[in-house]
């Protein structure tokens, strides 16, 4: 999942915060680490995106960009279907063969 940095740096700047003010929120050690994944220098883990989103208040999803955006990816993929189950599946005698 990657990180959508200008949402981040809105929702940061929407609520009054500095950098340093979400880093610390965030639980990060110093401001450069939020600093590059707001100019989409670097790409957080899901974990780093988790503590970003609940410091914000937000979910995750408001602050993430999915990479499979566009309609290439929709036409490779499909839902994948469940057969329905053979009757004998829930037959409770052991079977015989």
């Amino acid at each position: 999942m990657r990180a959508n940095g200008a949402a981040i740096r809105a929702l940061r700047e929407k609520d009054g915060l500095s950098l340093e003010q979400l880093s610390e929120l965030a639980g990060f050690k110093t401001h450069s680490h939020l600093s590059h994944i707001e100019r989409d220098e670097k790409r957080p883990s899901l974990r780093a995106l988790n503590r970003i989103a609940r410091a914000l208040g937000v979910p995750v999803a408001a602050i993430s960009s999915q990479p499979w955006e566009g309609p290439e990816w929709k036409s490779e993929c499909s839902t994948p279907q469940r057969r329905p189950p053979k009757s004998s599946e829930f037959t409770s005698e052991p079977s015989t063969g």
